[in-house]
């Protein structure tokens, strides 16, 4: 009732009201009280149905509990007996399933270079801004993004270092608060110099590929796509170039030869075939011999070379010779012959120098050595057991150690070699290819050869930097649609550093990233004896289809 009263259901005609009533009578002797009859109950009847009433009866005395009670079972079936009604008459033939929608995941994270690193998943409608920002030779700083709704880490450095950016801006500086992918990068303002960008893919099927074996060389398409949109990307200003790792420099004339042929799938197959007659053919799994070229791997790579013709790109070899590479792998670098290990090392001292860089230390004990790990496993001989031969001997022991040994110091020549010699046909195209505007140098590798910065992605500030303080490139080496230069661009200045180098992995999975666990690595050197070598995977993560919330570790709010 609207008045707030509760009206008490009836017993045989007879109201709660009136049963007291009489009660109340007859303890006051009021034998004139003419409902004195036989069609009222008596009054042990109406304590026995007050206390002990059948469900299915009504009750003439009703206690405010039970009253209350009865109002909200009553409230709620009215509710429920009506359906969900649409807000509005265009929503009446609407079919409401279910109120709760899952949430779109992103599909490009930024590695955030905090300690440890965290992951910043960015919305969909950012990804192209960011990948514009790259084609406009932004670089992607290193230090950690600064956010105040990021974590609690940046929020203290923000309050403590804040007021000293503000000041710096009213004073005509600049702020060096970074926002991912468009941040200001090292270097003196007035600087122009190349920037670089690396994907590291492995076209395998994993599981946000989709079991598409194509979907890392269509999604690396689709962001050159983005990244390429700007107009000093134009095909016809020769700034812009796709270096293939997978492809070594002797076979330049094969990719040159495509690039001038039709659109048609015969320009694939006559790629393939002349690769094939330059001997390169399909890996066996079981021989690593040739690990770095395979015919196989560059078929998958289809979708990004159509993309590269249809721009008007070149396209170019990256690799060293594998015969040269098979003669590190049994003798070691001293075996190469001094006219190649000129050809693929230009800076010498830079070179010897960094293996005793204890941040490339730790990267060659928690990255590099670990595909040598893998591939041998413990045996040396391949039979399984330590000594393979049946002997069991101490002296038959200290030769398997020291065999293996030297493999492993092999092994560990031959990738070196190859990633200086990647690093060095990609600086050298980008300094002598920049003319009126910043080149842009895209090279394609396996994720193994630029996770955690420390491959052929971390040797090219180096090696651009001697390049440029020794007034030459020397010949690149790389064929006539690259445009062979001898000397650095006129437009060229500077330093490059790393923060001119994007590192993007392509759908990468947990044990590309050496993980034990079902969670994607994001770091190496998490020991406090490490903490200051500490090195990220990667700038960015970037899924063809949404990735399960299990592989991302640290995640932060969404840009």
């Amino acid at each position: 009732s609207s008045s707030g009263a509760v009206y008490l259901p009836s017993y045989r005609g007879v109201t709660a009201a009136s049963a007291l009533h009489r009660r109340f009578a007859r303890k006051n002797n009021h034998n004139d009280d003419p409902r004195k009859d036989d069609t009222y109950p008596p009054d042990h009847e109406m304590n026995h149905e007050r206390d002990h009433h059948d469900e299915d009866a009504p009750l003439h005395f009703v206690t405010r509990r039970r009253a209350l009670q009865s109002l909200s079972a009553a409230t709620a079936l009215s509710f429920s007996s009506f359906p969900y009604q649409p807000a509005s008459a265009s929503d009446a033939s609407t079919t409401y399933a279910s109120p709760v929608k899952a949430a779109k995941r992103s599909t490009a994270y930024l590695v955030d270079s905090t300690i440890p690193p965290t992951l910043i998943p960015y919305r969909a409608q950012r990804e192209a801004a960011i990948l514009k920002n790259l084609g406009m030779g932004s670089g992607t700083p290193k230090s950690p993004f600064i956010e105040d709704s990021i974590n609690l880490n940046n929020f203290m450095n923000k309050a403590v270092f804040g007021s000293v950016d503000a000041v710096r801006g009213a004073l005509g500086g600049v702020s060096d608060v970074v926002v991912g992918g468009g941040g200001k990068r090292g270097g003196s303002d007035d600087a122009r110099h190349p920037t670089f960008l690396f994907l590291g893919a492995d076209f395998d099927d994993s599981y946000t590929a989709d079991g598409n074996v194509y979907a890392d060389a269509e999604l690396a398409a689709s962001l050159l796509s983005d990244v390429c949109k700007p107009k000093i990307r134009e095909g016809k200003r020769g700034n812009t170039a796709i270096g293939l790792a997978c492809v070594p420099k002797y076979c330049q004339d094969i990719l040159d030869e495509y690039l001038r042929s039709g659109d048609d799938g015969d320009a694939e197959r006559e790629l393939l075939k002349g690769l094939r007659a330059k001997g390169i053919s399909k890996n066996n799994d079981n021989d690593d011999s040739n690990s770095e070229y395979d015919l196989e791997i560059i078929r998958r790579h289809i979708p990004l070379l159509r993309f590269a013709k249809s721009k008007r790109y070149p396209l170019l070899g990256l690799g060293p010779d594998p015969a040269d590479l098979a003669t590190v792998s049994e003798g070691g670098l001293q075996s190469l012959s001094p006219e190649k290990r000129e050809e693929y090392v230009v800076d010498a001292r830079g070179f010897i120098e960094l293996t005793q860089d204890p941040a490339f230390k730790l990267y060659t004990e928690k990255s590099l050595l670990k595909d040598f790990k893998i591939h041998r496993g413990n045996s040396v001989d391949g039979s399984g057991g330590k000594g393979g031969g049946g002997g069991n001997s101490k002296n038959d022991d200290e030769d398997v150690v020291v065999a293996e040994k030297q493999q492993q110091g092999n092994y560990f020549a031959r990738r070196i070699l190859y990633h200086e010699a990647c690093a060095t046909t990609t600086a050298r195209w980008a300094l002598s290819h920049g003319g009126d505007s910043e080149s842009l140098m895209i090279a394609v590798a396996p994720i193994k050869d630029v996770r955690f910065l420390g491959g052929i992605n971390g040797r090219v500030p180096r090696i651009c930097n001697y390049l440029l303080a020794n007034g030459g490139v020397g010949s690149d080496g790389v064929g006539n649609a690259s445009g062979e230069s001898n000397t650095a661009s006129a437009g060229a200045s500077g330093t490059v550093n790393m923060d001119d180098v994007t590192t993007i992995l392509l759908n990468p999975s947990a044990k590309e990233t050496l993980s034990e666990s079902k969670f994607l690595r994001l770091e190496i050197g998490t020991s406090p004896e490490n903490w200051a070598y500490q090195t990220k995977v990667a700038d960015y993560l970037w899924f063809s289809t949404a990735p399960k919330v299990s592989m991302l570790p640290r995640m932060m709010n969404e840009q």
